[in-house]
């Protein structure tokens, strides 16, 4: 709590952590991200929004205005990127397994 002279006391807010995400947006001109570029993140925003609010194992990061989002599923070795770019008409996911051939193995051979 806080209070100055006879005021009445108000609550001290102590923030855990900075909002870094928002901080960075309102600190770009106006010219640095193009239309589409600012589409992409928002799009992408939305997407990591939904992975947060769903029960999966799939983390949510941060956002950017790439064509494609990059996260990570829970299990050490493993990432999925989701690509979706309207110019080259593309949409897709893709399973990263890193350096484990036998867990490659097991995929395929099911």
């Amino acid at each position: 709590m806080w209070r100055i002279d006879d005021s009445p006391p108000v609550v001290r807010f102590n923030p855990i952590q900075e909002p870094r995400e928002w901080k960075e947006k309102a600190q770009r001109s106006p010219g640095d991200l193009s239309d589409r570029d600012t589409r992409r993140e928002e799009f992408w925003t939305l997407f990591r929004d939904r992975i947060t609010q769903a029960q999966n194992p799939l983390r949510a990061r941060k956002p950017s205005p790439r064509h494609y989002y990059s996260n990570p599923i829970g299990v050490s070795g493993f990432h999925m990127s989701f690509l979706f770019d309207l110019n080259e008409r593309e949409r897709g996911i893709t399973l990263y397994i890193e350096d484990d051939e036998g867990a490659f193995c097991n995929l395929v051979d099911g």
